[in-house]
């Protein structure tokens, strides 16, 4: 069960605080005292990330990209991240050896 104390115990994670800072067990921890800090889009964005009641999953391609949305769980599955970079071309194989007496 949950504590009825605010700690930050070990298994809280900055990545899951939208659930985690739910529980008293986590309350106590940075993230969740001061948010998660965030860069605002504009200027009436918020400076960490939240779940405003506005935000809407209907319009997540919008509201996502909002630090005042950020926060939602819908916007989570949302995130896009970059694609991995290609891999490195591969290397020619060395060309086969002359076989002797042979001209070149």
């Amino acid at each position: 069960g949950d504590s009825d104390k605010a700690q930050c115990q070990d298994w809280c994670e900055l990545a899951l605080w939208t659930s985690h800072c739910k529980f008293c067990k986590c309350q106590d921890c940075q993230f969740c005292k001061e948010g998660v800090p965030c860069d605002p889009e504009n200027d009436q964005d918020s400076s960490d990330e939240r779940c405003e009641k506005f935000c809407d999953k209907t319009f997540a391609s919008e509201h996502c990209e909002l630090c005042k949305c950020k926060g939602c769980n819908f916007c989570r599955d949302h995130v896009a991240y970059p694609p991995y970079p290609p891999p490195p071309p591969l290397r020619s194989p060395p060309p086969p050896p002359s076989a002797p007496g042979a001209v070149r």
